[in-house]
């Protein structure tokens, strides 16, 4: 346990998140739902923003989630759709692809690498946002996100960004419920 502790620690310490980054490169089982809550602060200038995430899973390997957020920062509304294309114990790989908009309406693009430990997994990849309104523009982050199991079916996550071509870095954290 103490050393969940540490790795949480070093994340949440190390920077930053966006709130389509919710959970590793696993999908939904179908039929399985998800439900969760993710407080999110933009390092620099400081904005807060409360996200609600639900998911279902569609197809074997493939599921849907949808966010709203409100906060301190412009209202934010998406969806993404993620295929899982490697599930090979105890790596995973996942792609998701979405529309959002906050501000300005945003196709996503997020490849995520996960491990699987015995308590907990890691997450990171690239996170590429292109602004398909006003200015045209890719922005692009990359995260580093861990999931912890804390009871049956309840899940704590950590996620962070770090700013790589016109964007914030980011942290968030959070808890999900699958039913």
């Amino acid at each position: 346990m103490k050393k969940i502790i540490l790795i949480v620690a070093v994340l949440i310490s190390s920077s930053s998140l966006k709130a389509e980054i919710f959970g590793t490169a696993g999908t939904l089982k179908p039929g399985v739902m998800m439900f969760g809550v993710e407080p999110q602060v933009d390092i620099a200038p400081g904005d807060l923003t409360g996200f609600f995430h639900f998911g279902i899973g569609l197809l074997k390997r493939m599921d849907v989630n949808f966010v709203v957020g409100a906060g301190t920062a412009p209202n934010y509304a998406g969806g993404q759709l993620e295929y899982q294309f490697i599930k090979s114990d105890p790596i995973d790989f996942s792609l998701s692809f979405g529309p959002h908009y906050q501000r300005a309406a945003f196709l996503d693009l997020t490849p995520n690498f996960s491990h699987r430990f015995e308590h907990f997994a890691l997450s990171t990849g690239p996170d590429l946002q292109w602004q398909v309104t006003r200015v045209k523009y890719l922005s692009v982050s990359w995260f580093f996100g861990t999931s912890i199991p804390v009871l049956r079916n309840v899940e704590l996550l950590f996620d962070f960004g770090i700013q790589m071509k016109g964007n914030k870095n980011w942290i968030s954290g959070g808890l999900a419920t699958y039913f």
